[in-house]
């Protein structure tokens, strides 16, 4: 059998230092948004993404968690989708308005239903995000939120582990 001979040329650029093609390659959008719903609008977090979908499926993420998502900018800085727009273009219903959040008295058995069931949501789009991670990484949330001292709320991650556990990674 014959040996082969290898060309030698020298390569001119390395495949570490290209840049991407095309006119949009420092173009980024951004997903404003925070943990929980707060009047100031400094201190709110900001997700970077490379394009209009990868924004939207940023905020369909940050929104099943029940994450607050402000508003998604486009590359040039201008308000593309504000909150109930967002709502609306991943298929979720408007927020009710928060006079409107507070239980009354009596559907205390209806309030435990949706808290379990947002607690299930929770569930599941944690292990789509971190997938054999999930249980680990809500296990630091409950940890952290006992060392700030907020019970409830890790009370509230223990469940959401349980759940975890109980489900496996890839099943609905």
């Amino acid at each position: 059998m014959a040996e082969m001979e290898w060309s030698r040329r020298k390569a001119t650029q390395s495949w570490q230092h290209l840049s991407a093609q095309g006119p949009d390659r420092d173009a980024r959008w951004a997903v404003i948004w925070d943990t929980k719903r707060k009047a100031e609008i400094d201190g709110r977090n900001t997700a970077i993404e490379k394009s209009e979908a990868a924004a939207l499926d940023r905020a369909r993420h940050l929104l099943r968690m029940a994450f607050v998502v402000y508003e998604i900018r486009e590359p040039s800085g201008v308000v593309f989708l504000m909150e109930t727009d967002i709502r609306a273009r991943v298929g979720l219903p408007p927020e009710p308005p928060a006079s409107l959040q507070t239980p009354m008295p009596g559907a205390l058995e209806a309030s435990a239903a949706d808290e379990s069931l947002r607690g299930d949501d929770l569930a599941q789009a944690m292990i789509e995000v971190h997938g054999n991670r999930a249980a680990g990484v809500a296990r630091e949330n409950a940890r952290a939120a006992v060392t700030a001292g907020q019970v409830a709320v890790a009370k509230n991650w223990l469940r959401v582990v349980e759940t975890i556990q109980l489900r496996k990674p890839g099943v609905p």
